[in-house]
């Protein structure tokens, strides 16, 4: 296991294909679907959440792409993905009033059947990368939901624990070049293979930078 990394998760099952004729519709489903991937949620644990009145059947459905959802469900469904990070809810549920507004049917655009699912991958990331939120909210949003739990050592938002171990050449060499007004660097690139912890490393560098400018 590479050091700054948590055992790996069994990867869940994967979801159906979107369907409905909307792209918007499509591109909210889409991104509440990524938003419970990442928390490590499955349909069944929503189902079971006293806070989500509805049937997995119908959570399932909301979740296809075929009709835009009410706001509750979504606001529902968000809150479940992070319970306890209000402020990291709080930019999520900005993104998300944005997407479902621009999904509203009267003015939602007709999704085109011959794109590719390239196409339509990169209309979404377009889409969901800039949605209604500024730039600080953004990185807000890739603090709590990616590089924050990473600086643990863990995957998720809602897993408990703190892992992170080892590094500390890597550490002491960024932190030299972040802190020192002599360098010569004007940028440095953090590399390795898939899962070797780049993420972890680099969450460690934020957490500790955060932790400092709050004093």
């Amino acid at each position: 296991m590479a050091e700054g990394m948590a055992p790996g998760r069994k990867a869940g099952r994967r979801w159906g294909d979107l369907q409905g004729d909307l792209l918007e519709v499509r591109e909210l489903a889409q991104w509440l679907r990524e938003q419970i991937d990442a928390a490590g949620l499955t349909l069944r644990k929503l189902e079971m959440n006293p806070q989500i009145p509805y049937s997995r059947d119908v959570i399932s459905r909301l979740l296809s792409g075929r009709e835009r959802p009410d706001f509750e469900f979504v606001r529902l469904v968000v809150t479940a993905c992070i319970p306890k990070d209000e402020h990291g809810r709080q930019v999520l549920l900005d993104r998300a009033d944005a997407l479902w507004k621009a999904a509203n049917p009267a003015t939602a655009h007709p999704y085109p059947p011959s794109w590719t699912k390239r196409q339509s991958a990169d209309r979404f990331a377009a889409r969901t990368g800039s949605a209604g939120i500024d730039a600080a909210a953004a990185a807000e949003l890739d603090w709590s939901g990616h590089f924050a739990p990473r600086a643990r050592g863990v995957e998720y938002p809602t897993e408990r624990g703190s892992y992170f171990v080892g590094r500390q050449r890597a550490i002491s060499e960024l932190t030299e070049w972040l802190t020192s007004a002599g360098h010569t660097w004007r940028s440095v690139v953090v590399t390795g293979a898939p899962g070797s912890g780049k993420s972890a490393l680099l969450g460690h560098l934020l957490s500790r930078s955060r932790a400092a400018t709050r004093r």
